[in-house]
């Protein structure tokens, strides 16, 4: 061990020669989401849980029903799917590891699948309030360029609770504080943009979480001017001006 930390730190300050790179820990995700009739599934939603917690990613399926997230870090992960109807597939312990590709796909339920269920939190074990969380996050474009004046809500699921909503800086990030945590359905709208939207999603109480969301371009597989997302107006008569007059 003593030698290659040598050879290493020779290498490093030769005179002309490159700086050394710290090796990539980061791992990846990819798969492809079909129907029971093996047809793909466009702008499905994708979220990769941490077991650990911490951390959420999120990305939506292309036109081929494919969909990608890379630079994860290593860790097992749950993945969760949410379908066009609204209906949540998931698939538990996905070991991430550097420069290893995991391929997971999915085959969505037959229509009319029941909707997904809500379990109740239990209480803390001191019988105090739950302690709240805070809530930071960044969207992207899948050229990894900053998204913003989107919106990200939470919905609360299984309780009565108004709905909580942030906005993306010119970044991109976004952050909502002291949240009461529990089970969301977690919505990313951005113009241009396919919605993202997942729940029931758990944040634990006390367990601060951060959101790194990418949005694939809408509609999908077409480029898309702001101007098109535009309601279209019919010009005033000129009439009107006259009988004003």
């Amino acid at each position: 061990m003593a030698c290659a930390t040598l050879v290493a730190g020779l290498i490093a300050t030769a005179p002309g020669a490159e700086e050394t790179k710290a090796p990539d820990t980061s791992g990846q995700v990819s798969g492809t989401v079909v129907s029971p009739a093996r047809k793909f599934v466009p702008g499905a939603s994708v979220a990769l849980v941490p077991e650990a917690g911490g951390e959420l990613y999120g990305t939506s399926t292309a036109e081929d029903g494919r969909y990608a997230l890379k630079n994860l870090k290593t860790a097992s992960y749950a993945i969760l799917v949410m379908d066009p109807t609204g209906t949540v597939l998931r698939k538990e312990r996905v070991n991430v590891r550097p420069l290893f590709r995991n391929l997971v796909d999915f085959v969505t339920e037959p229509a009319g699948s029941p909707p997904p269920h809500v379990p109740a939190l239990p209480p803390p074990g001191d019988g105090a309030a739950p302690a709240p969380i805070d809530i930071a996050g960044s969207l992207a474009t899948t050229e990894g360029k900053p998204i913003s004046e989107a919106w990200v809500s939470l919905r609360p699921m299984g309780v009565e609770a108004p709905l909580l909503r942030a906005r993306t800086d010119a970044e991109g990030r976004l952050r909502l504080l002291h949240v009461q945590g529990g089970y969301f359905q977690i919505t990313a709208r951005a113009l241009g943009h396919v919605t993202w939207s997942l729940g029931p999603i758990l944040l634990e109480p006390g367990h601060d979480v951060t959101l790194r969301l990418t949005l694939l371009p809408f509609p999908l597989g077409q480029p898309m001017n702001p101007e098109d997302f535009l309601v279209p107006t019919s010009p005033i008569p000129p009439e009107v001006f006259e009988k004003e007059g």
